[in-house]
Parts: structure tokens; C-alpha cells; sequence
């Protein structure tokens, strides 16, 4: 993925908190429909609870039938990004490791705050 799509993406999940803008921005490059995303803790809770037994164990989950991203409402950058993946994998029918998905999503972010860092103004800029 390109930097400049990685920044982008950041840009959109972490100062706006806006991961429809950002799914779309990957979608397309990706060439694959945007998922429908919905963000509330209370279903990802709900959803851990029953799943794992613990209602805090996740930060989202991705829904294949439906093609729905949830999220918590303090959702990490990391897990809307690792949650696109499993969308991205069930479009193309592919499977991925967890671990390999994750690792994915964690230099996507490291990619994209080195270029934030250095385009964004200080008083902008993340540090």
C-alpha cells in the first residue's frame, strides 16, 4: 500500500474518527465495495459477551453475512484497520492469518505516521 494511502487512512480513523472516509479511500484502491460500518460499544460488547465471555475482549468484530464493520465508539486505529482486512479477505475469498493481519495493520499505521509527521504542521501533528 502506498504511503501516502497510509497516511490517509490514519488521517481519517484517528483525527477525524471518521472510518467510513477511510474505508472508502481503501476500498477503492483495493477495487472492493466499502463495507457499511457501525459504531457502537454496546453491540461490540454484546457480541464479545456472547462469543468470548468477556465483554471487553475485542474493539470491533466483522460481520461476513452482513458485510457490517462494528465498532466500539473508542475504537483503536489498529483494530478498524484489521477489521477491514477480514471485509477485504471475505470479498475476495481469500483467508489471511490473525497474526499476519495484525502485523499488516500495525506498519500501516507506523508508514503513515511518519509521513503525518512530516507533512502535518506541529501544532497538528501526533506525536
Amino acid at each position: 500500500m502506498p504511503p501516502s494511502l497510509c497516511a490517509d487512512m490514519v488521517f481519517f480513523l484517528e483525527d477525524k474518527k471518521s472510518p467510513r472516509d477511510a474505508y472508502r479511500v481503501l476500498s477503492k484502491y483495493l477495487d472492493v465495495p466499502t463495507p457499511n460500518v457501525i459504531i457502537n460499544t454496546e453491540l461490540v460488547e454484546r457480541y464479545n459477551l456472547r462469543k468470548y465471555g468477556d465483554p471487553l475482549h475485542s474493539n470491533g468484530y466483522y460481520s461476513r453475512t452482513t458485510m457490517i464493520v462494528h465498532l466500539r465508539n473508542d475504537y483503536i486505529t489498529r483494530t478498524a484497520i484489521h477489521e477491514f482486512f477480514h471485509h477485504f479477505s471475505n470479498i475476495r475469498n481469500r483467508r489471511y492469518e490473525e497474526e499476519d493481519v495484525w502485523a499488516y495493520a500495525k506498519e500501516v499505521i507506523r508508514r503513515a505516521r511518519l509521513i503525518l509527521r512530516r507533512t502535518l504542521p506541529p501544532s497538528v501533528s501526533k506525536e
